[in-house]
């Protein structure tokens, strides 16, 4: 479920770097800039832009703030850790599609061709 403002998807890294870029939360809260940032997200096409601004508010504190809140060490350990996730996901990838591409054993490709085969009665049974 992603947060939506006026039926679009919120862009949180947009989000983040806007309010940022406002002088951060605190300046954001105490200057009341988030109609501002409504209008520079471009969110507010067809709503009230201070409903907006308000729906931003409550975006960013459920879903930015954790991380707005982090300090530099723990910020750095969470970026080493996603780029280690995203390391393995993307070497289990190219691994499955080697094996898509011709790469494996033929016993691998005829399982396939079976999986394929009973997808293909699954659809003609509905």
């Amino acid at each position: 479920a992603h947060p939506l403002v006026g039926g679009l998807e919120v862009d949180l890294p947009a989000l983040y770097h806007a309010v940022q870029s406002f002088g951060g939360l605190t300046e954001v809260i105490q200057k009341k800039k988030w109609s501002k940032i409504a209008e520079y997200l471009r969110v507010a096409r067809g709503t009230n832009i201070t409903a907006a601004g308000n729906k931003l508010d409550d975006i960013y504190v459920k879903w930015l703030l954790p991380y707005d809140t982090l300090s530099n060490v723990e910020r750095e350990e969470l970026l080493r850790l996603v780029e280690e996730e995203w390391a393995e996901q993307s070497k289990s990838r190219a691994e499955r599609s080697k094996v898509k591409d011709g790469g494996g054993s033929e016993d691998e490709e005829s399982e396939d061709e079976e999986e394929e085969e009973d997808e293909d009665q699954e659809a003609v049974v509905k």
